[in-house]
């Protein structure tokens, strides 16, 4: 049987446009940094407020990602356990 590891970690992103380009843009920064990125959940969506109008949003998220295997180990063999990982067939299914 074939496993992986995930981790998850929390960004936020920010935009005067709107929810959804904020999530956008933290993700399109992650990327850039971090490999295998899976999933995504919205975790806080907070905004700015200036004369009655909402100036920017923030949006915290998770991002999921998968961890690369060690040199030499096989992935239906080894398999870290942790309170932020899980097998993928518990994966969300947008992925």
């Amino acid at each position: 049987m074939t496993t992986s590891t995930y981790k998850k970690i929390e960004i936020t992103g920010t935009s005067s446009k709107s929810i959804e380009d904020a999530i956008r843009g933290a993700i399109h920064r992650a990327s850039q940094t971090m490999q295998h990125l899976r999933w995504f959940e919205m975790v806080d969506i907070r905004g700015d407020i200036t004369s009655g109008r909402v100036r920017t949003f923030q949006v915290t998220i998770k991002v999921g990602f998968a961890l690369d295997e060690p040199a030499g180990l096989q992935k239906d063999v080894v398999q870290e356990a942790s309170e932020e990982s899980f097998p993928a067939s518990d994966a969300p299914s947008w992925r």
